[in-house]
């Protein structure tokens, strides 16, 4: 009677142990996966405060003007246009000029 009393109470601790274990398990991975979490919110956190930065810099007419007229060389109507093209490096004259 001895035995079995022992033995059931062995199973239970057994029982018992391999749940801890599990829930412990677990555990790790929900905070392995909620410290994902974090860092992907503080990701999305800067790249709205981007976002709203660059929202409320082309809200003012005027950098909207001059972002158009630097990416896409537009003018207004009696503004002139002129394109400075850095000059052209010839790789001869540097090879001679090392010499």
């Amino acid at each position: 009677m001895k035995l079995l009393r022992l033995s059931i109470l062995l199973f239970c601790v057994a029982i018992l142990g391999w749940g801890i274990y599990n829930l412990s398990e677990e555990h790790k991975a929900l905070d392995a996966e909620a410290d994902s979490l974090r860092e992907r919110s503080e990701e999305i956190r800067n790249e709205n405060k981007f976002v709203s930065e660059r929202i409320d810099f082309f809200e003012n007419p005027d950098n909207l003007v001059n972002e158009l007229k630097s990416q896409a060389n537009v003018v207004k109507p009696g503004e002139n246009l002129i394109i400075v093209v850095p000059p052209k490096e010839n790789p001869e004259s540097e090879a001679t000029s090392t010499e």
